[in-house]
């Protein structure tokens, strides 16, 4: 009954069938008169000889029953109509009540939040209409939040115009892909704001879908976007690659999927990249095989024990060949999981004549000798290896005893410079414990500031025997350890 045409063809049915009734029931009744007068008149002359009797005419029941059944229905459908005009109008009102209720209840909602939230149409002629927009997303724009309601475009008056262009024909492909037939589309986009002499960096996540119903079928797209202000993130990031770019060392970082997230342009010029070309790659993609095998190697002992590792790797250049000390270690988030990988490289290509000559005198001393670098081993020569199967990158707290005691040590010889005849317990190879007396000094490890300690078993003691023993500080007497 919704439909007009419907309405007309079944008045029309009504009409018909009242005014078939009325004439069906005039038939009737002249037929009545005519079995009356031929049973109450014998005597009539044959019908050629007599003029046929007058048709009767039809009473007021069969003309007023049309008429009174067409208007009872017009006012049935009248009221009808009447009926459910008011419901429609109830249930709007109703509607709009909820409807006004919602989008305050959401206004409150997201005027809590600290990103904007906007709610755009787009029809088929690229007109856009805004929905909803909360007061934050207005401030982060720069506009008046009544300006942005009445039009959709005022938030583009202080965006960049390379980012608004950028910007628009992200917009313009994703709204183009939905009409074609995509379910739904999502961006992430990045603009400078600026107003008043400063810049701000907005982050937005948009969802683009095509209306459903009948808004649908003709193109109208919907905007959902939500807008963060990212201007202290990307200032710290700027600072942090200030920072990699001023240091001379290469340096890169790398998450744990092996995705270089940031490197400094030393790191590019070692390796021949050009800036940012590294970015989101893999070794797989930048270094050479042997490079990537040695790299895939020391990830993999760093995910084992979660322990920096120290190693050594030679890179050919113009210049020749360099080899570089690289340090690598676990970045952490505030729950201590790691989250990417960092690794600093140091060329000591001039200082391994002076090192290894170093390392040959001391090779054939009968003297354990053994050299720290920040709290890790990272020279032991063949007496000090086979006494306490000492390996490179190992932690030094791990031989000590006393695992503090290497700590203490550093500090002491950091203030003093030159500390002798202390007293210390290792770990041996055998897991027994060997008793030494000790002296360090400050010395250069590939030019970094590293610790040479030189072990000495006490008179009339056995180095395996695991005998504590103390002797007292040359200068002052002091007993510095027990």
């Amino acid at each position: 009954m919704h439909n007009k045409r419907w309405m007309l063809l079944g008045w029309l049915s009504v009409a018909v069938l009242a005014v078939g009734i009325g004439y069906v029931a005039h038939l009737n009744t002249s037929a009545d008169d005519a079995s009356l007068v031929q049973t109450t008149s014998p005597l009539v002359p044959p019908p050629a000889w007599v003029d046929p009797p007058p048709k009767s005419a039809p009473g007021w029941p069969q003309l007023v029953l049309p008429v009174l059944l067409l208007g009872a229905g017009a006012v049935g459908q009248a009221a009808w109509r009447a009926r459910r005009h008011r419901r429609q109008v109830e249930r709007m009102e109703a509607d709009m009540l909820d409807g006004l209720e919602a989008q305050s209840q959401l206004l409150t909602l997201t005027n809590l939040l600290p990103v904007g939230i906007s709610h755009v149409e787009e029809d088929a002629e690229g007109q856009l209409l805004a929905r909803f927009v909360n007061p934050r997303m207005a401030e982060l724009l720069g506009v008046r939040l009544d300006d942005l309601q009445f039009d959709a475009q005022a938030g583009w008056r202080h965006i960049h115009p390379d980012d608004l262009r950028q910007t628009n024909l992200a917009l313009t492909q994703a709204t183009g892909s939905v009409r074609r037939g995509a379910p739904q589309v999502n961006l992430e986009t990045l603009c400078r704001v600026q107003r008043d002499g400063h810049t701000r960096w907005l982050r937005s996540r948009s969802q683009v879908r095509l209306a459903g119903g009948e808004a649908g079928r003709h193109g109208v797209v919907h905007i959902h976007t939500c807008a963060e202000d990212i201007t202290e993130l990307r200032r710290q990031q700027k600072f942090n690659q200030d920072v990699l770019d001023a240091y001379p060392a290469p340096v890169r970082v790398r998450d744990m999927a092996g995705r270089h997230l940031m490197t400094n342009p030393a790191f590019d010029r070692l390796h021949m990249l050009r800036p940012g070309e590294s970015l989101g790659k893999t070794d797989a993609e930048l270094l050479p095989l042997d490079v990537q095998r040695l790299c895939g190697a020391v990830d993999e002992r760093l995910a084992t024990s979660g322990q920096a590792q120290v190693f050594e790797q030679t890179l050919s250049d113009a210049s020749g060949a360099h080899t570089h000390q690289v340090t690598q270690f676990l970045l952490r988030d505030e729950d201590q999981r790691p989250y990417a990988t960092c690794a600093i490289s140091t060329d000591v290509s001039d200082h391994q004549p002076a090192q290894g000559r170093l390392q040959q005198v001391l090779d054939v001393s009968p003297v354990p000798v053994l050299i720290t670098d920040a709290g890790r081993v990272v020279y032991a020569n063949r007496r000090c290896s086979d006494l306490l199967g000492v390996r490179l990158g190992t932690q030094a707290a791990l031989l000590f005893e006393d695992p503090a005691e290497p700590a203490r040590l550093e500090e002491r010889v950091a203030n003093e410079g030159h500390v002798t005849a202390h007293t210390l317990r290792l770990h041996g190879a055998d897991a027994t414990v060997h008793a030494f007396w000790m002296t360090a000094v400050p010395t250069d490890h590939n030019g970094r500031p590293a610790i040479l300690i030189w072990l000495e078993v006490p008179p009339g003691e056995d180095a395996a025997s695991g005998a504590a023993c103390a002797r007292s500080d040359q200068g002052g007497g002091e007993l510095l350890y027990r």
